[in-house]
């Protein structure tokens, strides 16, 4: 009886995930330029650091362990953040793929090779912070993320890039905007 409910509850508990990872893109994305305008600013570059093993082995050589431990955990917050915003912008790139694919021909393809990616990407960010929730719960335990954890600024230059037809201008931020 026991086990039965036991499977009851893990199944109960994964369909409410597959359900909130379906129903996630809740932001109405179907031409690049709402995309533009409602997109979350992402610093790929500050987000690498924040994940960095190496940066956080200078900065535990470097600060006292009080101040470590607080540095530390700001900085997983800061991480999450961007994991969080990721997901979201990844999600509305989904939508936006979605839209596209009704057609065939060169677009179609090129949507669904950024829906591929955006599931990816997703699906990562969600991965991620559950990784760094767990170290921000547990600081004691080491939670390795994984290599390479988002694909997000191949997922911004190519993707858009492909579906819409325009060219991918300037390298200041991650959130690069199109002509």
């Amino acid at each position: 009886m026991i086990i039965a409910f036991l499977i009851l509850g893990i199944s109960a508990l994964l369909a409410a995930v597959v359900w909130w990872f379906a129903s996630g893109a809740r932001h109405g994305i179907f031409t690049v330029e709402e995309w533009e305008r409602k997109q979350y600013e992402v610093n790929a570059r500050a987000f690498e650091l924040l994940l960095d093993p190496e940066e956080e082995a200078y900065l535990r050589r470097s600060l006292p362990a009080r101040e470590f431990r607080m540095v530390r955990r700001r900085r997983i917050q800061f991480a999450i953040d961007c994991a969080v915003r990721i997901g979201k912008n990844a999600a509305m790139l989904l939508q936006l793929a979605e839209g596209v694919g009704v057609a065939s021909g060169p677009r179609a393809d090129a949507a669904r090779t950024l829906a591929d990616l955006a599931m990816r990407v997703r699906l990562s960010s969600h991965v991620v912070l559950w990784c760094l929730r767990v170290r921000w719960l547990i600081p004691a335990v080491w939670v390795r993320l994984p290599a390479h954890p988002l694909r997000y600024p191949e997922l911004i230059d190519a993707s858009i890039a492909m579906v819409s037809g325009l060219s991918v201008v300037g390298n200041s931020r991650l959130g690069r905007r199109l002509e």
